[in-house]
């Protein structure tokens, strides 16, 4: 068992603990590095012969900064191969997160003396456009600088410093605005990390932290830009990697919503904002905040694209994380009031039973369900796992359920409960009929077929019904054969659930 506690309260307890109890320490940082540079002899050497890096490593052994920031040395220095003492200064740079840079570039604007109050006031606007222009690189990098230009412009708009006409006729040319964050143009396109490494992320940790009030317009910035036929709408890839990191590193959680929304537009969006939730929901730093996020929007009235949305993210990285989590969220899908989120559900729930690794685990906690928890969801997730039209394919799943006595009886009281309802009727019925098919073609086992189906049909239909059900059903040979079984009272009957099977 790992307790985890605050350093005072342990403190209070270990003394009497110390006989049952191992404290685990931070690893040494130069273990770590070790680890992380273990194929890169010289790199490690040049760790310790250079004075300048080897101020950093002591810096690390004296703070409590923890194996994270020596990770992030690392591969930092993993970068610059081969190693020149001309890296030293960016190196020592990059660690810090390119203070020196961004203390000049966000150091407090002075007005230039002895200037008349236009020529004042379109210099300051060339500030405030080079500063835009450098959030703008920072969550573009390297993409055409029209797009960065026209994010740019966007940004100075959202913040009501967009140039007058006469500001940009008297003001800095792009060149100028270039030249004074330090980018450069490579072909069309605007870049600082090739010249800066992880400047883009710095950036932006820096306008979060120092600069707070900026944090809601950038984010309905950023959402503006990212709409569709927007200027970024093409560049949403780089897009949803700020997003990641704004959530991760800086807290961010309102980036949420700009993914909520995205999950309602097409392919595009929808495809990344799924991969964003995927990231976010098994991150250690917001992991357990996105997947309450999750919980909160499943166990709502949200959209079915929300919705169907939270059902693709559990069927993913999140269920190999906890499938605890996964399966809970799955379950509010399975009986949720918007019905059209029941299929993603339901598919989702598919996916993870066929897994070599989970399947097992789902299947009983589907089970689970069905006899304590949840009986509808249980009802209807155990359907889900075994219609033979719906992909991906759980033949085998169906034949193992039949093979055990006690699952096979609760598949039948579970089938049974969604025939006796008219609402869920339907569906009961069609899954029926999937199997007279699945079992034609030989998919199914017809035996198995009937034997599962034949008590379900017995005692689920009053003689209308069952009229019905003889009279306008398929022409389908086993259906035939279960037919003529209940008929003549041959059908097999089901082996007790307690029963012993040798």
């Amino acid at each position: 068992m790992i307790v985890l506690v605050t350093e005072k309260l342990w403190q209070e307890c270990a003394g009497e603990t110390a006989s049952i109890t191992v404290e685990l320490h931070a690893p040494a940082v130069r273990s770590v590095l070790g680890v992380h540079l273990h194929e890169l002899d010289d790199h490690l050497s040049w760790l310790d012969d250079s004075d300048g890096l080897r101020m950093l490593v002591e810096e690390l052994e004296a703070s409590t900064s923890g194996p994270r920031r020596v990770a992030e040395l690392a591969e930092i220095v993993k970068r610059h191969t081969p190693f020149e003492e001309s890296a030293v200064d960016q190196i020592r740079e990059a660690f810090r997160h390119w203070k020196r840079y961004l203390d000049r570039q966000f150091a407090e604007y002075r007005d230039a003396k002895n200037l008349d109050a236009g020529a004042v006031q379109a210099q300051q606007s060339g500030a405030a456009r080079a500063r835009a222009l450098l959030i703008a690189v920072a969550v573009l990098d390297g993409a055409p600088s029209e797009v960065v230009l026209d994010a740019c412009d966007e940004l100075l708009r959202k913040l009501k410093a967009h140039p007058s006409a006469r500001d940009i006729l008297i003001g800095p040319e792009l060149q100028d605005l270039i030249d004074v964050i330090d980018a450069e143009l490579v072909g069309d396109t605007i870049t600082v990390t090739r010249k800066y490494p992880g400047l883009d992320k710095a950036v932006l940790e820096r306008v979060w932290q120092q600069r707070p009030q900026l944090r809601t317009p950038i984010r309905s910035w950023l959402e503006q830009i990212t709409s569709a036929g927007a200027v970024a709408n093409d560049h949403l890839d780089r897009v949803a990697d700020v997003l990641v990191r704004m959530a991760a590193d800086l807290g961010s959680l309102e980036t949420l919503d700009i993914v909520q929304k995205w999950l309602a537009q097409k392919s595009r969006h929808r495809t990344l904002a799924i991969t964003i939730l995927e990231r976010l929901a098994v991150s250690k730093e917001v992991g357990s905040v996105v997947r309450r996020r999750l919980y909160e929007w499943a166990s709502r009235k949200s959209s079915v694209e929300v919705l169907t949305g939270v059902a693709e993210v559990c069927a993913g990285q999140l269920a190999h994380h906890s499938v605890k989590a996964a399966l809970s969220r799955l379950r509010l899908l399975l009986s949720h009031e918007v019905t059209a989120a029941r299929p993603a559900a339901a598919q989702a729930l598919r996916q993870l039973a066929v897994d070599d690794e989970l399947g097992d685990e789902v299947v009983a906690v589907v089970f689970d369900w069905f006899d304590r928890q949840d009986h509808q969801a249980g009802a209807l997730g155990l359907l889900a796992l075994i219609d033979p039209a719906l992909d991906p394919p759980t033949t085998d799943l169906i034949h193992a359920i039949a093979a055990d006595p006690t699952r096979a009886e609760a598949l039948r009281q579970a089938w049974s409960a969604l025939i006796a309802v008219e609402t869920t009727r339907p569906a009961a019925m069609n899954v029926v009929e999937n199997w007279f098919a699945s079992a034609d073609t030989g998919r199914l086992n017809p035996a198995v077929a009937i034997t599962i189906l034949a008590p379900i049909i017995r005692n689920n239909l009053t003689s209308d019904s069952f009229k019905e059900f003889v009279t306008q059903g398929s022409t389908s040979e086993t259906r035939k054969n279960l037919i003529v079984s209940l008929v003549m009272g041959t059908a097999p009957t089901p082996i007790p659930a307690n029963t012993d099977v040798r």
